[in-house]
């Protein structure tokens, strides 16, 4: 499956978060994506899978060819039907994805042995349903013009940096060397941080739920000061306070399932932080999507990533692994930080 989702990233490419940011500042649109699927989806699909075949064998890259292309299509239509606030189509067709795959294959268990091209099977059917049903879903009552929508270099690059940003301490503990110096902390401290990393991609998927709800509303028009982002937030005191106490006290709770040796505390801090910064992260890198400054964007994102892997390089170097645990609270801040201070016109990019 983290093959599948990284695949998605690439045939997507993008233009899923650009497509939102199109609807939610002029909703009188619809988004063809035709000429995207094929001279985009379809290659790095079929490319991708190839790369799948050779690593998994052939049973595993035909379920990985076809699910991404009906993933990659629902994707897309999931970002209009966000951004148009059709909660109970996105929450339909959530459900006909991960939960309806999971209860089949749990329920074929319980009629025959499920073998592993029968998961593969069941896995693009669940592609197949929610595709099926957001095809559906998507139909305008009242035509609209239609824009095109196809991705690009410069389009897929954030989700990908984006996805170092809020992992890239998993992506390096898939390595060697990585691994061995954070066991040097404690047996069971990989598991420590993999465990307190899962809360803040469980405010994330909340977070994501409520997306069409609440990044319009916390849109960042460029130009600002900071000036005025700090007198218009000291109105609103109360608000952030609440808003971080939502984002740390459960993390309190969720901490007590923890079976092991004691947290660190570090490690829990971090987690908070990333948690906290997570919104704000969301917000600035939709409003600089919704503006068309996907090179502002890229340069940040690439600040806040080189940022987190020099920490790391640096602590392996020195044998500190705490590098890792602090990397991507670190990234997150460094990315908020630099979109506030610095120019967005690192060259524009037609977006919404």
């Amino acid at each position: 499956m983290q093959w599948q989702i990284l695949g998605l990233t690439l045939t997507k490419m993008g233009i899923d978060q650009i497509i939102f940011a199109a609807i939610t500042h002029d909703s009188a649109q619809k988004p063809d994506t035709r000429k995207h699927m094929l001279s985009r989806a379809l290659p790095v699909s079929l490319i991708f899978a190839v790369l799948v075949v050779l690593v998994f064998g052939p049973w595993a890259g035909a379920a990985c060819f076809a699910s991404l292309l009906f993933d990659t299509k629902a994707v897309l239509i999931l970002a209009e039907l966000n951004a148009r606030e059709k909660y109970t189509d996105v929450m339909i067709a959530n459900m006909l994805n991960y939960p309806l795959f999971f209860a089949l294959v749990f329920g074929l268990q319980l009629w025959t042995p499920v073998s592993l091209p029968l998961v593969f099977l069941v896995f693009v059917f669940t592609s197949f349903a929610r595709w099926a049903w957001l095809s559906i879903a998507i139909r305008h009552e009242t035509p609209l013009p239609e824009r095109q929508f196809e991705g690009t270099v410069l389009s897929g690059l954030p989700p990908l940096l984006n996805l170092l940003l809020f992992r890239v301490d998993q992506v390096l503990l898939g390595t060697t060397a990585i691994m061995t110096l954070v066991a040097t902390v404690g047996n069971d401290f990989v598991r420590q941080i993999l465990f307190v990393d899962r809360y803040p991609e469980i405010v994330s998927g909340g977070l994501t739920a409520l997306t069409g709800l609440l990044l319009p509303r916390l849109y960042l028009h460029y130009p600002f000061t900071i000036q005025e982002l700090i007198a218009s937030s000291a109105k609103r005191w109360w608000l952030i306070a609440v808003y971080v106490l939502i984002m740390v006290l459960p993390l309190a709770l969720y901490a007590l399932l923890w079976r092991g040796a004691p947290l660190s505390p570090i490690l829990l801090a971090a987690g908070a932080v990333s948690a906290i910064l997570i919104l704000p992260t969301n917000a600035l890198t939709y409003s600089m999507i919704r503006q068309g400054y996907l090179r502002g964007l890229v340069r940040n994102l690439t600040i806040a990533v080189l940022t987190g892997l020099i920490v790391i390089a640096a602590g392996y170097a020195f044998r500190v692994p705490f590098g890792v645990v602090v990397a991507v609270p670190l990234q997150l801040l460094v990315f908020v930080v630099t979109t506030l201070v610095m120019s967005w016109r690192a060259g524009r990019q037609a977006g919404a």
